[in-house]
């Protein structure tokens, strides 16, 4: 849902048409992102998952 403001976002902030360009920041904040996703997948699964048939946990 955030990806078109955040690329958009970086891409003017660090690689700006005219002027110093700083590509390692920007993708750091690529790679942070991309770390940070599955985290925010797998660590709230036990808060959502259904109890019910066929499960015994």
């Amino acid at each position: 849902m955030c990806r078109g403001p955040f690329s958009c976002t970086l891409l003017a902030r660090y690689r700006p048409e005219t002027g110093p360009r700083d590509t390692a920041t920007s993708w750091l904040f690529v790679a942070l992102t991309a770390g940070v996703a599955p985290v925010g997948l797998i660590v709230p699964l036990r808060f959502i998952r259904v109890h019910g048939a066929g499960h015994t946990d």
